[in-house]
């Protein structure tokens, strides 16, 4: 019988071999207990990246970070060398939980209307999207013109 797991892609950053192997093992052993297959692939690839926080710098990635430490030296880390299958799997969880939260925000974001990729009007309450040459009032356009939207720019005819 088949079944159908998630798939996500999980990376190693700034570890050797030694430190490297028995998190792979260990997280290879808690996939079937989250219900997730995990693919290994570089840090840009990654959906969750385990950073060695003695090596790399773990607020450069776009990925959901897990910190790692070989020994406990006062960082706040989620997982310490020798790595627990219990600590490790409260940390994917957390990690999995992080991600879900991250995808539905972008889903219910809203989208812009557009034209040929082009952001074609944008509303004017919108702190965010108001630029200063939108402050201006705009002005109603002579008898016998019209305004009209071209990719973007606002035209009177």
């Amino acid at each position: 019988m088949a079944t159908n797991k998630r798939q996500l892609r999980i990376a190693c950053v700034g570890m050797d071999a030694d430190n490297e192997r028995p998190i792979i093992s260990a997280v290879e052993m808690t996939s079937s207990r989250l219900g997730v297959n995990f693919d290994w692939s570089t840090a840009a690839q990654a959906d969750i990246c385990i950073v060695n926080v003695a090596a790399a710098d773990p607020t450069e990635l776009d990925a959901v970070v897990i910190r790692y430490s070989e020994r406990q030296n006062g960082r706040a880390v989620d997982l310490v060398r020798p790595v627990r299958v219990g600590q490790l799997i409260g940390a994917l969880q957390q990690a999995i939980t992080t991600l879900d939260q991250r995808l539905a925000a972008a889903a219910a974001a809203p989208k812009p209307r557009r034209y040929r990729g082009q952001i074609i009007e944008a509303d004017p309450r919108d702190a965010a999207t108001r630029n200063v040459a939108d402050s201006t009032p705009q002005s109603t356009p002579p008898p016998g013109k019209k305004t009209v939207i071209y990719r973007g720019v606002r035209i009177t005819r």
